[in-house]
């Protein structure tokens, strides 16, 4: 019996990783590996540039310093990241990742402008 379970689980060990290769991914588990960890690093790192992006704003708005027509170009820079860090994680959760490269980029561009705009109040340095 147990020689069936060990030549099942070979079996299985052998032929698991095959599908990979239909999926656009390496049959190799070490390269698989390394994709998943470098698409959780761009993810953890898009989170964070957000979350931060937004205490900036945050912080200027309630201290008055971002007020009147540049807190309505903040606010639509604001809404513009904050959807493509959404996108980003729908397409991280659903494993295609073309779709989440094209995803994280976007929302480092849209990341960017909101800082952009919050930079034009003049209290953030080049």
């Amino acid at each position: 019996m147990r020689a069936i379970v060990m030549g099942l689980a070979l079996g299985v060990s052998a032929t698991g990783l095959g599908g990979c290769a239909s999926l656009g991914l390496s049959g190799s588990p070490a390269a698989v590996t390394d994709g998943v960890l470098l698409d959780e690093q761009a993810a953890v790192g898009v989170e964070l540039a957000y979350k931060a992006a937004r205490m900036l704003t945050e912080s200027l708005v309630k201290s008055g310093v971002i007020r009147g027509d540049l807190a309505t170009r903040v606010a639509a820079a604001d809404r513009r990241a904050y959807a493509t860090v959404r996108a980003a994680r729908a397409a991280y959760a659903a494993g295609r990742s073309t779709s989440y490269t094209e995803a994280v980029l976007l929302a480092q561009g849209a990341i960017t402008d909101l800082l952009a705009a919050v930079g034009r109040t003049g209290s953030m340095t080049a």
